[in-house]
């Protein structure tokens, strides 16, 4: 009998030994990141009818939390573009990666995970209410913004929409959550005060998968 608990015992110890070095298999856990202030800027446009917005787009890379030259358009360094209030992935019609996006109608906390039968859209390829084919549709109310008007004459991030972004190197997915369209992301902004074209927005992205378990900061 004594035999019998010893090798019991023995046998207890050798598996929670095997235990303590197994994998965990918890589910990823990621954290909330925030970029703020990315400027946006849009070249000055020639006297006479409005044009389409003109000019260099402020390139942002998701994986390193950071600005990308513009010399580096070229690369897969960067995942996305920000002139104005549009918005490019690094794929298609816009860079050699394979960034691609889409618009949810669902807020940022309600975004668990890539939802199963997402299509996902690249730039030159996506059918907008616009004549625009970016995979981010621009326009009041088709993307991630509304324009209230010419008498408050603010551009806000339109509530419940989340944008899920794969990486340019294509095996990452990201959801982002646009905040502000103003320096210093004020709570209320105020037209001709406040200064626009500067983008803050929060964003949880797995490098290498599709699931967002965020903790919180």
């Amino acid at each position: 009998m004594n035999r019998f608990f010893v090798l019991v015992a023995a046998l207890g110890l050798t598996l929670s030994a095997c235990d303590s070095n197994d994998p965990e298999v918890d589910p990823v856990n990621l954290s909330v990141q925030t970029a703020s202030n990315v400027y946006a800027p849009v070249a000055a446009a020639p006297p006479g009818p409005p044009v389409p917005a003109s000019g260099p787009f402020a390139l942002y890379s998701l994986r390193t939390n950071a600005r990308v030259a513009n010399a580096d358009s070229a690369t897969t360094r960067w995942d996305l573009g920000f002139r104005g209030t549009d918005i490019i992935v690094n794929g298609g019609t816009s860079g050699p990666g394979q960034g691609q996006a889409v618009v949810l109608a669902s807020t940022f906390a309600e975004v668990t995970a890539v939802p199963a039968g997402t299509t996902f859209r690249t730039d030159g390829s996506a059918t907008c209410p616009t004549a625009s084919t970016l995979a981010i549709c621009p326009g009041s109310g088709n993307g991630w913004y509304t324009y209230t008007g010419q008498v408050t004459n603010l551009i806000l991030p339109t509530a419940g929409r989340t944008i899920l972004v794969r990486t340019a190197d294509g095996q990452g997915y990201a959801k982002v959550q646009i905040r502000s369209y103003y320096q210093n992301a004020p709570a209320t902004p105020v037209a001709g005060t406040d200064v626009s074209r500067y983008f803050t927005f929060d964003f949880v992205l797995n490098p290498s998968g599709t699931t967002f378990v965020q903790t919180a900061n």
